[in-house]
């Protein structure tokens, strides 16, 4: 029983750490996720700034290389926009996997939890059954010894 519960806690606490491992890479790239919405959200503000500033200057009659400028300005962040946008959905692929892999995890983690529990269970009802056979021994030599 020892050698077998040994083997079992040691699996266990494998398991509990592959388990620790994968949540603490989740909460990571969870956080890059949310690192790069917040860059979006502040790439949308400038490109829409950026709007605004071109049909500002577009009522001013400003030069055409202004114009060339801003406009350029605006692809840019049109360009980091779809950048961040990727990088978005390529951390979010990565959190429903990972998600998907603690979720297995957990689940393998419970059951040899389970069996650990059982195996206890069994030894502590095999302990007291062999606890109550070597009293009732020691009672029956002491009822043959008084006879």
């Amino acid at each position: 029983m020892k050698k077998f519960s040994f083997g079992l806690e040691k699996i266990l606490t494998i398991k509990q750490k592959e388990l620790d491992m994968i949540s603490q890479d989740y909460a990571r790239v969870l956080n890059q996720k949310q690192v790069k919405e917040q860059r979006l959200a502040y790439l949308n503000d400038q490109l829409n700034q950026l709007y605004h500033q071109r049909q500002t200057m577009l009522r001013r009659s400003t030069s055409s290389q202004q114009l060339h400028q801003m406009r350029f300005k605006e692809d840019q962040a049109q360009y980091c926009i779809k950048e961040v946008t990727k990088a978005i959905e390529t951390l979010h692929l990565q959190c429903e996997q990972l998600l998907k892999q603690r979720q297995a995890k957990k689940i393998e983690v419970s059951g040899l939890e389970k069996l650990k529990e059982k195996q206890l269970a069994e030894f502590n009802q095999l302990s007291a059954k062999q606890e109550e056979a070597f009293i009732e021994s020691l009672w029956n030599q002491k009822n043959n010894f008084k006879q």
